[in-house]
């Protein structure tokens, strides 16, 4: 049975790039589920606040003109990672680096080492896990 995939297609380039075939393998042969996983964080208070305003604007739920303010926000807020999951087993991984970022505690060191072995661009990150 294989996994499932949770990217786009303009993904799959980036993906091969980053872990040559070893990411197919886990899903297509191992049953573990990929995908990418987008999300915007902020620390500051105003930050989040004009970061609120932007989706609220993009999404209709309030009037407003959205500008340059409101996209560099949105820019410099983005955090893109991937994401192997299968069961309890989560790595999280650099959308644009290739490196791990953290992983879920017993994650199965096998598919560790294959990564750090098989991945064109690993490198590798203390995770404390």
């Amino acid at each position: 049975m294989a996994g499932m995939w949770y990217i786009l297609d303009h993904d799959a380039e980036n993906v091969a790039y980053l872990y040559g075939n070893l990411i197919d393998d886990l899903v297509e042969n191992q049953d573990w589920d990929f995908g990418k996983e987008i999300d915007w964080t902020a620390d500051d208070p105003k930050t989040q606040a004009l970061l609120k305003e932007a989706w609220a604007i993009l999404a209709d739920e309030i009037e407003g003109e959205f500008t340059e303010d409101h996209q560099k926000v949105i820019d410099q807020t983005q955090k893109e990672e991937w994401v192997l999951r299968k069961g309890e087993h989560v790595m999280k991984l650099s959308y644009s680096e290739g490196r791990i970022l953290s992983t879920s505690e017993d994650f199965p060191m096998d598919v560790i080492e294959r990564i750090k072995q098989e991945s064109p661009c690993y490198k590798t990150v203390d995770s404390g896990n």
